[in-house]
């Protein structure tokens, strides 16, 4: 689980410095990613996930472009909603607490 938030995390940072002035590609990405991890059913899927939209924004890191307003609030949706569906998949492996004893 921790891995799966860390590489959300870090894949965060990463689309900080990243821009485009025409970002529907890297919008598109984000989305994709956003899918794939709500998709997945283990933290191994999500970490893949992670890493094919690193690669997918690769090709942004030389340019220096500035996504617009609507863009980045898009991008930041799909950040949100695949870091909550991550955690969700990452709490999934963990056993459910006992239940306390009455007194």
């Amino acid at each position: 689980m921790n891995r799966s938030l860390i590489l959300s995390g870090l894949v965060c940072l990463f689309l900080g410095t990243v821009g485009c002035s025409n970002a529907a590609e890297l919008v598109k990405a984000h989305e994709d990613y956003e899918k794939s991890v709500c998709a997945c059913k283990d933290v191994a899927c999500t970490l893949a996930a992670a890493n094919a939209l690193m690669d997918a924004t690769k090709k942004f890191a030389d340019k220096k472009l500035t996504p617009s307003d609507g863009e980045v609030k898009q991008m930041a949706e799909s950040a949100t909603k695949a870091a909550a569906c991550a955690m969700k998949v990452g709490m999934s492996g963990i056993p459910a607490m006992p239940a306390m004893p009455a007194h």
